[in-house]
């Protein structure tokens, strides 16, 4: 070692590491989930998953937010079921019942639930947690929601019947952040912040995370969610929902995932794959080899006819793809492709698929 170095360390009260093997770069574990879109959107990889870190996922109500927790939550729980590993629910909603668990495959039984009313209870309880908590402990933080807490001066003066702004609300949010953070990115705790958004009155509206910027800054990752309407003809089935990673450390930002979740069977493990494969060449359009001419000239006015049909209603809504597609020779519907697991899995395992994925939205 340096003189030097040996010199200077004499009387640091921190715990040094040489740059070249330092255990503070972000090595932590990463935990896959089962959704192979959701990893991309995490790590910008198929290999990826959720990290240590500060997760924020914002959206108005009913899109989704909860149940994409409870995914992340499900993989934690997952990746280390032989493991003393326990995820805290910080809750002030009380928006689900034990069904949405159990639905959900969460194993309750290691879920610590913990109800606050203010910003300043979360602070306080949230700082005692992550200062308990040892290198190597396997925690997983969820917070549901940071959109919903007052803060104890907006409580006060509802009840003094006070009209006074709350000026304080985005500093204790901001105090919160800068509390725990250093505490999660040493001991690698994952942490995800359920929050609410609003649209700017811009020309051009952006999405804004409620609460200030302070856990957008320190977050490895922020999604603005947008929701459509998924059809089987005039029949509503489900919901696409679009991720947007507006901030990513790992993602391109302003990349978009869409994440299918049909009534009755929720999140379509395949959702968004199919268009990759079509987007990057792997996956074709059929082409009829006794075709003529002229129909082909009629199928493509038709689907013209359609598009412009669907502008006019102005109706947010995805109806779904008339075309027909071939793999390993055989002509498929998009719905056929997508439920079919082994085509999806067969795209999935393919080096070029995954590349061309990466080089899309890997920063």
């Amino acid at each position: 070692m340096s003189k030097l170095l040996d010199r200077i360390r004499k009387n640091t009260i921190l715990k040094p590491q040489l740059l070249q093997n330092s255990k503070y770069f972000d090595n932590g574990e990463i935990v896959p989930t089962s959704i192979p879109l959701l990893n991309l959107a995490m790590r910008g990889t198929f290999d990826g998953g959720l990290s240590s870190g500060i997760h924020m996922i914002a959206a108005p109500p009913k899109h989704f937010k909860t149940n994409f927790m409870l995914e992340l939550m499900k993989s934690f729980q997952d990746k280390y079921a032989d493991e003393d590993a326990i995820c805290v629910l910080y809750d002030n909603e009380k928006g689900y019942s034990k069904d949405y668990f159990v639905k959900a495959k969460i194993d309750m039984e290691k879920v610590d639930h913990r109800f606050f009313t203010t910003i300043e209870e979360l602070r306080a309880d949230m700082s005692n947690l992550v200062t308990d908590v040892k290198e190597g402990d396997k925690i997983f933080i969820a917070i549901d929601s940071l959109g919903m807490a007052p803060s104890k001066k907006e409580t006060d003066d509802a009840i003094n019947n006070k009209d006074s702004a709350d000026m304080t609300r985005a500093k204790q949010i901001k105090s919160l952040i800068r509390i725990v953070m250093p505490h999660i990115a040493l001991k690698d705790i994952y942490v995800v912040i359920l929050n609410h958004s609003y649209q700017t009155l811009e020309m051009y509206a952006k999405d804004v995370a409620s609460g200030g910027k302070a856990a957008q800054y320190a977050g490895h990752t922020l999604w603005f969610i947008s929701k459509a309407q998924e059809k089987e003809g005039d029949v509503l089935a489900g919901y696409r929902f679009t991720i947007k990673a507006s901030l990513s450390r790992y993602v391109k930002e302003q990349s978009l995932f869409p994440i299918v979740a049909i009534y009755g069977e929720g999140i379509q493990k395949y959702s968004g794959i199919f268009d990759l494969g079509v987007e990057f060449g792997f996956i074709k359009e059929w082409v009829d080899p006794e075709e003529t001419a002229e129909e082909k000239a009629a199928k493509k006015e038709a689907e013209k006819l359609a598009k412009k049909e669907s502008k006019l209603k102005k109706e947010k809504k995805y109806t779904g793809n008339t075309k027909t597609y071939e793999w390993n020779g055989t002509e498929y519907s998009q719905n056929d492709m997508e439920e079919n697991p082994l085509i999806m899995e067969e795209l999935l395992s393919n080096p070029a698929f995954r590349k061309a994925a990466e080089n899309k939205y890997k920063l």
